[in-house]
């Protein structure tokens, strides 16, 4: 019998099919060992150099106007922090080591920052000789040039995207120089402030200034003067399109709380005024309506000179005055006015110079206080600042007293016709341990007149934009309050 093989293999073709695939078995079998002995290998442990090179994204990411840059902080664990800018069309990127607070002219053109310190630095700077030792950085996004400008305090770009204010560290204190008695403040003093034309690549420079501020909607730049011995302290107002500078105010007072009604020209400023046998100072609000127009309004009130004023209080500077919508109103803070401690002349030093010995401090917790030791120690100077909401009508012109309690928050609805109140006095000993529940007061901004609009909740979360409905936490559910009917939905 005889077989035969239909297609039977090519008798050349075998040997190399076997070739093939101890070629690849070969392969494998590398492959393999070599990823067992890599494995396998002891696994060195990060240094702390590794550890030190964690990145975490910070806060403070900026979009430019035109949505085509992006300014973002990367915080690493060693302390090398940079900022980093990227275009958000192009591949374009750059970054400048401890940047922060990044700010994009209107135009989009120009990046400005301020340049922080490694951790390292402070330890050998020595600030009595150096006090302005931060800078910031002015970025052409144009060519990426970047201009390193020292010795700044703050920074900002024009609402015209034109011009940009830098202001220079303030000197030191002649009681910090020389190491005097710090617990006295010491008496403010202005430093330069220079207006660059971002255009042209001019400057323009003043002295003295304690503070600015850019209108909203033009070029008005507001600035207070506060000169050593008060020798010229004021308000001066300057345009720099057309380089005309104007005194609004001056005297031998301090001039703080600058502030710009939205998207118009009407200035508010507080002027310092004191009180024999008072302590601290009480403010008289000066305001200017039209600044921009050939007539400008001025009106002042003066708490002393008004009879309803609420008895022993003052206006304080610890909150910036601010103004309503339609420009009929300005919100400030007014706190008692106490009365100074009568020394009689009596220093606390030794006749050879040095600080007499102070008893040792014993502290004493008592039963109704509402936060415990140490948190009142922390919280000491935000205390010491607390004031009560106020406003001043313009038009009556009067003055109504909203805020009743320092502990309580209180704040301005949109629309400035309430204000909201949250108080949780009647929930004193709950909040002792955490618990904080809280009663919520929709206030009528034009009589001060309160009505409860919830009780007992611990969740609230505002008013709305449009200031008609508060949001609030109760019973596992959202609800809302709405203002002009009291109906809870």
């Amino acid at each position: 019998m005889t077989f035969t093989f239909q297609n039977a293999p090519d008798a050349a073709f075998v040997p190399t099919l076997l070739i093939s695939h101890a070629r690849r078995l070969l392969a494998i079998s590398l492959f393999c060992a070599f990823s067992i002995s890599v494995f396998t290998q002891e696994q060195m442990p990060p240094t702390a150099a590794d550890y030190g090179q964690w990145e975490t994204l910070g806060r403070g990411s900026v979009l430019s106007p035109n949505g085509q840059w992006l300014a973002y902080p990367i915080t690493r664990s060693n302390g090398e922090n940079e900022l980093r800018v990227a275009n958000t069309i192009t591949d374009v990127r750059t970054a400048t080591s401890f940047g922060e607070d990044a700010a994009f002219s209107a135009d989009s053109r120009w990046l400005g920052y301020a340049i922080g310190q490694s951790d390292d630095a402070p330890a050998n700077l020595d600030t009595s000789e150096n006090p302005g030792s931060a800078g910031m950085g002015l970025l052409d996004l144009n060519s990426l040039e970047v201009e390193i400008i020292e010795s700044v305090a703050t920074f900002a770009f024009s609402e015209d995207h034109a011009y940009l204010a830098v202001h220079r560290t303030p000197p030191l204190a002649e009681t910090e120089q020389a190491g005097g008695d710090t617990d006295r403040p010491a008496e403010p003093i202005g430093s330069d402030l220079v207006v660059r034309s971002l255009n042209t690549k001019t400057d323009v420079q003043f002295a003295n200034v304690s503070a600015f501020a850019w209108q909203d909607a033009g070029v008005l730049l507001a600035m207070t003067i506060a000169a050593e011995g008060r020798t010229g302290n004021g308000v001066q107002l300057f345009n720099p399109e057309t380089g005309e500078l104007r005194t609004l105010t001056s005297g031998n007072s301090l001039f703080t709380g600058l502030s710009w009604r939205s998207e118009e020209d009407d200035l508010v400023v507080l002027r310092s005024h004191s009180r024999t046998g008072s302590e601290g100072d009480t403010h008289n609000i000066l305001t200017w309506r039209d600044l921009a127009a050939t007539q400008t309004r001025a009106l002042t009130y003066d708490s002393t000179a008004d009879a309803n004023f609420p008895k022993n209080f003052r206006i304080v500077d610890e909150r910036q005055p601010s103004w309503s919508d339609d420009g009929t109103a300005v919100f400030f803070g007014i706190r008692q006015w106490e009365t100074s401690p009568d020394t009689n002349g009596e220093s606390t030093k030794d006749t050879d110079g040095t600080d007499e010995e102070k008893p040792a401090d014993v502290d004493v917790w008592h039963s109704q206080d509402r936060r415990i030791i140490p948190m009142q120690k922390i919280q000491l100077q935000r205390d010491r600042e607390r004031n009560l909401l106020a406003v001043w009508h313009l038009n009556e012109p009067s003055v109504v007293q909203l805020g009743i309690d320092l502990m309580e928050e209180i704040s301005v609805l949109d629309g400035h016709t309430f204000a909201v109140a949250q108080d949780t006095t009647p929930y004193a000993f709950e909040t002792m341990f955490g618990r904080r529940w809280m009663d919520i007061y929709v206030i009528d901004v034009k009589t001060g007149t309160r009505t409860k609009a919830v009780e007992k909740i611990r969740h609230f979360h505002g008013g709305s934009t449009t200031g008609r409905y508060l949001l609030y936490f109760k019973d596992d559910h959202f609800w809302t309050y709405e203002l002009a009917t009291a109906k809870h939905t």
